[in-house]
């Protein structure tokens, strides 16, 4: 319970620096791309040769993946249902089947859990979520986004231009 009140806290402060203006309207962008660039990947680096590839792994990256496509089917059932527009499809498909398993996942399991947790967080988030919004991400984003559909080349120069 003492890290859920830190993490608390945390927010409280960057709410309050926020408010004293003594970081630019630039800084969160910063921040995020410092995260996304350096420390994720520091992190998983630091994390990876902790982790063994087995079957309750295994598990893990199926269950991620099940969510995923269990939420492609709720949105695309829904969507049909509602007669939703294409534009906006496309943003719920991209939006439903992803949690901020990053941002938010890796610091509440961290607090949670503790140290031990790292292992199957980083897999879940890598082999799960990143892995997945790199493939169908990329392909939704495609598919959705124009007039024309994107060749096979210019979806895979995407996926591989990824910058994370």
């Amino acid at each position: 319970m003492n890290s859920l009140i830190f993490i608390v806290v945390l927010f409280i402060c960057g709410g309050a620096l926020r408010k004293t203006g003594l970081f630019s309207k630039q800084a969160p962008i910063q921040f995020n791309l410092y995260v996304i660039y350096v420390a994720l990947p520091a992190l998983i680096l630091k994390t990876l040769p902790s982790i063994s590839i087995n079957e309750s792994m295994l598990k893990v990256v199926a269950i991620a993946w099940m969510a995923i496509l269990l939420s492609v089917i709720a949105v695309l059932f829904i969507s049909k249902k509602l007669g939703l527009s294409r534009e906006i499809t496309g943003v719920l498909l991209l939006l439903v089947p992803f949690g901020n398993t990053s941002f938010v996942g890796i610091p509440l399991i961290s607090a949670l859990v503790g140290e031990k947790g790292l292992p199957t967080v980083i897999i879940y988030d890598q082999l799960g979520s990143f892995l997945g919004m790199i493939l169908y991400g990329s392909w939704v984003l495609a598919v959705y986004s124009g007039a024309e559909k994107p060749s096979i080349q210019i979806l895979l120069k995407r996926m591989i231009l990824f910058p994370p």
